[in-house]
């Protein structure tokens, strides 16, 4: 991560699937478009406005009520980390990328912060209008539900939306995660 007064959300998306046991790059066309977001885009950020999607083969379900969004701020003031839980707002049967000329089955679910979460969002604003950030560091963590038996690893997609008008960012494309414990 870089340590700037800029908030370096792209380096440190690729994060966003550490908690499976594994780690994604990032595509460059997120990392570049987020790499000069600052504190002040971050504190004018709409906590309703904030989504994620995540796409998974079919077989694995998604365990919403344990997934978490996770913010990570490093400042002159310490480090301040954040767990906002995440709600269900659709879920829809996909076709996933599997190759040159294939694709397999998947389940893309959306998801938001719910009401709790986005005070607690505003809070972590808050905090980084008041402190000189040095870092910020953003988690995607995804938990499962189910998984189809001898399953070791899952292909996982996941996306990020900061504003509504922006649309989605794609943060891990088709990374592999091991499910070994």
């Amino acid at each position: 991560m870089y340590r700037n007064r800029n908030i370096v959300l792209g380096e440190a998306l690729a994060l966003a699937c550490l908690v499976l046991s594994s780690c994604a790059s990032i595509p460059l066309t997120t990392a570049l478009r987020l790499s000069s977001f600052s504190e002040q885009q971050f504190a004018g950020l709409r906590p309703e406005e904030v989504g994620i999607k995540i796409r998974l083969p079919q077989g694995f379900e998604l365990d919403v009520s344990k997934s978490r969004l996770a913010i990570e701020v490093a400042s002159n003031a310490g480090v301040h980390n954040a767990a906002f839980d995440l709600e269900q707002t659709g879920m829809r049967t996909v076709r996933l990328p599997g190759g040159l000329f294939s694709s397999q089955p998947g389940v893309e679910y959306e998801l938001r912060l719910p009401v709790a979460s986005r005070n607690r969002f505003h809070e972590l604003q808050a905090f980084v209008v008041k402190a000189k950030v040095e870092d910020i560091g953003v988690r995607v963590m995804p938990k499962l539900a189910a998984r189809p038996e001898g399953a070791r690893s899952v292909e996982v997609w996941i996306d990020l939306r900061l504003k509504q008008a922006e649309g989605y960012l794609p943060l891990v494309d088709a990374a592999t995660i091991s499910l070994a414990k």
